[in-house]
C-alpha cells in the first residue's frame, strides 16, 4: 500500500470560504445501504430541526470498512447509543440510527463545486443538553413525533443561498 500524505488530498485553501457556524439540532430521516469499492457504506440524510437551517437537509456517507468505522461510532455515540448491533441486518441498523436526535456544530462554506450556492456541512457532533432536548420537545409538540406519519420531509441537498447567510 502506498504512503499515505494528507496534504496531497487537501484542496486549495482559497477555493472555499466558511460563510457562517452555529450550534444545531440533527435527526437522523433516511439511510440506505450501497455498495462502496472496497466495503458498503450508508448514505444517511440528516435533517436539521433547530437554529438558522431548521428544515434543511444534508447527506453524509459512512463506510463499512474496518478502518472508517469510527465514523459511524462517533455518531452512535452523539446518539446516545452505546449497545451493539449487526451492520448486516438493514432492519436492525435502521432501528438504531433513524429517528435519533443529536447536537452538533453546522457549518456553511463557500465552494465554488456548488456554483452560486454555499455548502451546508456538519462539523462537529454531540449528545443532546438538556436545553436542547426541551428545545426538540417543543419542535415535536408544534410538528409531532419523529415517528409520526408525515413528519418526514423529502430529504434534498441542503444548499444555502449566500444572501440567506447572516454574517
Amino acid at each position: 500500500m502506498p504512503i499515505f500524505d494528507p496534504t496531497e488530498y487537501v484542496s486549495d485553501s482559497t477555493s472555499t470560504k466558511l460563510l457562517s457556524e452555529t450550534t444545531a439540532v440533527f435527526i437522523a430521516e433516511s439511510m440506505e445501504r450501497n455498495p462502496g469499492q472496497r466495503a458498503d457504506y450508508f448514505n444517511i440524510a440528516f435533517r436539521v430541526i433547530t437554529g438558522p437551517h431548521s428544515g434543511e437537509y444534508f447527506y453524509d456517507n459512512f463506510s463499512l470498512s474496518d478502518k472508517a468505522l469510527w465514523r459511524l461510532g462517533k455518531l452512535a455515540m452523539a446518539m446516545g447509543q452505546d449497545g451493539s448491533l449487526d451492520l448486516e441486518d438493514d432492519d436492525d441498523v435502521g432501528d438504531y440510527f433513524l429517528d435519533r436526535e443529536f447536537a452538533g456544530t453546522t457549518e456553511v462554506q463557500e465552494d465554488p463545486q456548488y456554483g452560486d450556492k454555499a455548502k451546508l456541512n456538519i462539523k462537529t457532533l454531540r449528545v443532546l443538553s438538556e436545553d436542547e432536548k426541551k428545545e426538540v420537545k417543543t419542535v415535536y409538540k408544534d410538528k409531532g413525533t419523529a415517528h409520526d406519519e408525515g413528519w418526514r420531509g423529502t430529504p434534498r441537498a441542503a444548499k444555502v443561498d449566500k444572501d440567506d447567510v447572516p454574517f
